[in-house]
């Protein structure tokens, strides 16, 4: 064994001796190193030994048996290149919140790749954090952490490798650091030799990763390939975390906005309603028959609007995930039929017969208003797209499972509408068919509600022929007596 050889064998078994019992992976990654150490100075003996070889034959043989082993040992650096970056893809992947997940991929960094690495990340502002930190030695690595400063620095604060970086987008390999290049380092952090990798997308740096060596000129090109591979993954993940954040931001406002617009108009609304029923009631006193039926229209629409008003102030809760669960046992019967009752002057208005399907009694936990508000939605869909024919509410219980079936015989619903039935403010615009009032908001929220629930909606449906929407939710305790129509 060659000295160059020996001596780095024992400085990477005097690395491993320092580190603590417990830390395994460390430990691997070390072994891994001294191994490839170790078969690297295997092949230059034997590449002396082929030299000093008088035989030819055996000098040949010896080339072969060299370049079987280099070839071995390209593979398997290959592979380990390929490991690594695969588990920096599913730790990236893993998750939208960038801080954790970049601060998980400068621990995968150290030791595989450097003896270091802080993740800086930039803002709108071109202000900079240092958002994550890891050492090779445990000892310096807290005090590294503990050096990190949660606000944002200017440009003119960071070291000049990595502000260098940050402006132009290139990376910054120092195989030896100057005193200059080594601030604002000091002490027992400044490494020795340093590369400084920008994260960038889209042609914008969105941060680096500055990685460093105890040792001058210790990076190899494999490093400098797997720092850059690395940086691109790091980049792409973090731009799709703020993307996720921003359309998240954009959602909140919207519900904010809408759910403020709401509020603004229950007020009125509400005066509208209580004076449009005094009149229809013939308080304070009896009115014509015309002015009444005027009466009874404005009460209509104020009721319909007011309808509208609940859907979107639901929509809001649920998208700023302020919709709570309110679990209690409920009589599911009397549940059913009270929602048919609410539905079922519609239905009479357009000729339509309701009929209800239910068990004597089936009492289980859950949200009984939500579960009625599902309803509501469910059969008044049914009888807006029914023109003739009936609509049919059955109740089911069958061990653990509820299940609600809404069916009609209305115009049904093609393959093509099935895929965005769901979607909020959807609505079929079916050439031939007359388009319907409402906002389109009463299937989405009927779906969110439902998994809210626990549970699952499903539909089933043929142009001409009607569709069937089918509740399924688990039962927490049901009592029921045999099923009678």
């Amino acid at each position: 064994m060659t000295e160059s050889g020996s001596a780095r064998v024992e400085r990477l078994e005097a690395r491993v001796s320092l580190l603590p019992p417990g830390d395994r992976s460390e430990a691997e990654a070390l072994l891994a190193e001294l191994r490839e150490a170790v078969a690297a100075v295997r092949a230059e003996e034997a590449l002396l030994r082929a030299a000093r070889e008088p035989d030819a034959g055996a000098r040949n043989a010896s080339h072969r048996l060299l370049e079987e082993q280099s070839a071995r040992m390209h593979a398997e650096a290959a592979r380990q290149r390929e490991a690594f970056l695969a588990e920096a893809g599913e730790i990236l992947a893993g998750s939208l919140d960038y801080e954790t997940t970049l601060a998980s991929v400068a621990r995968l960094t150290v030791p595989r790749v450097a003896d270091s690495c802080v993740v800086y990340l930039a803002d709108d502002d071109h202000r900079v954090r240092r958002l994550a930190a890891a050492h090779r030695d445990p000892r310096r690595e807290e005090v590294l952490r503990a050096s990190l400063e949660p606000r944002a620095l200017a440009p003119g604060e960071l070291s000049a490798p990595v502000a260098r970086a940050l402006r132009t987008g290139t990376p910054e390999l120092l195989p030896e650091l100057s005193p200059e290049d080594a601030a604002p380092w000091t002490g027992v952090l400044a490494p020795c030799s340093l590369m400084v990798v920008p994260l960038r997308t889209q042609g914008r740096t969105l941060g680096a990763l500055s990685l460093g060596w105890d040792e001058p000129g210790s990076y190899s090109p494999n490093a400098v390939w797997l720092a850059r591979k690395l940086a691109d993954r790091a980049a792409l993940a973090v731009e799709n975390a703020r993307l996720h954040r921003e359309a998240h931001r954009a959602s909140e406002v919207k519900s904010e906005f809408l759910a403020a617009m709401s509020h603004e108009f229950r007020t009125p609304l509400t005066a509208v309603l209580a004076y449009a029923e005094l009149l229809v009631s013939g308080i304070p006193e009896p009115i014509g028959e015309v002015p009444r039926g005027h009466a009874e229209r404005i009460l209509t629409a104020a009721q319909h609007l007011t309808h509208l008003v609940e859907q979107v102030l639901t929509l809001s809760r649920i998208e700023a995930e302020r919709d709570e669960v309110t679990v209690e046992p409920t009589d599911l019967v009397a549940l059913v039929r009270g929602t048919a009752a609410l539905v079922e002057p519609l239905a009479r208005q357009k000729g339509l017969e309701l009929r209800v399907e239910a068990p004597d009694e089936a009492v289980v936990e859950t949200d009984g208003n939500k579960v009625r508000q599902v309803l509501f939605n469910l059969l008044g869909n049914a009888v807006k797209f029914t023109s003739s024919g009936e609509v049919r509410l059955a109740l089911r219980v069958a061990g653990d499972r509820v299940t609600f079936e809404v069916r009609d015989t209305g115009r049904g619903i093609t393959a093509e509408e099935m895929e965005r039935i769901w979607e909020p403010f959807w609505q079929s615009d079916r050439p031939g068919m007359k388009r319907t009032a409402g906002t389109g908001l009463g299937l989405g929220i009927t779906r969110r509600l439902v998994r809210n629930l626990g549970g699952e909606i499903r539909a089933r449906s043929e142009p001409g022929r009607g569709s069937v929407f089918a509740v399924e939710l688990n039962a927490g305790w049901p009592q029921r007596a045999p099923v009678a129509s």
